[in-house]
């Protein structure tokens, strides 16, 4: 809940600076007039790709949510639309949010039918659904929209969970698209841009 409200602080600040601080970003750069192009087609670009990974992030969200809602409404169970709804935003968090739903899922599924077997069957249900859109569909969807291979996508974001937990998981595409991105438009970072690419 700290580290959450430190980055929502910090989003309010940057997009209360705006142009501002877009202007300010680009006067680091000198007054080189090609240089400072590149830097603001950069600029532009992470701005873009940012956009496309709340998207995605919208569109899987979105996929298990409803997704969720029909496997608990064929289920019988109680609430079957907030579940979906719960589910959607506890995939905000990668793995431990569907882990913790995974649970969850599979306590309601045991109350309501009294079997081991119906709570096993919706774990397992959910397990592979976060497994499926979570991993694999969102690597190839934010793959696909940044024009990098779905490897590279899963490679940083392994990376970037080792590295920091659970924010790794979150943030860790938007950076590496980030990354691809400064790459393409830095002359010593091409050949690294041509190896992220799709």
């Amino acid at each position: 809940a700290g580290n959450l409200s430190i980055i929502f602080f910090i989003a309010f600040f940057v997009l209360l600076g705006g142009k501002t601080l877009a202007a300010r970003f680009l006067g680091v750069w000198g007054y080189d007039p090609d240089l400072q192009l590149r830097a603001q087609a950069a600029m532009l670009e992470c701005a873009h790709q940012i956009r496309i990974y709340v998207g995605v992030l919208l569109v899987t969200n979105t996929v298990i949510g409803v997704a969720v809602w029909a496997a608990f409404s064929m289920a019988s169970l109680p609430d079957a639309a907030g579940w979906g709804v719960t589910a959607a935003l506890l995939h905000v968090v990668p793995y431990l949010g569907m882990a913790l739903l995974t649970v969850l899922g599979a306590a309601e599924t045991f109350l309501a039918h009294e079997t081991i077997g119906a709570a096993l069957a919706m774990a397992t249900f959910l397990v592979l659904l976060s497994t499926l859109v979570g991993t694999l569909v969102s690597a190839w969807l934010q793959g696909r929209a940044a024009k990098m291979n779905s490897a590279t996508v899963f490679i940083g974001l392994v990376f970037w969970a080792a590295l920091w937990g659970i924010w790794g998981l979150f943030l860790g595409p938007a950076l590496v698209v980030l990354l691809k991105v400064v790459a393409e438009h830095s002359p010593s970072g091409v050949r690294l841009a041509k190896l992220m690419q799709a």
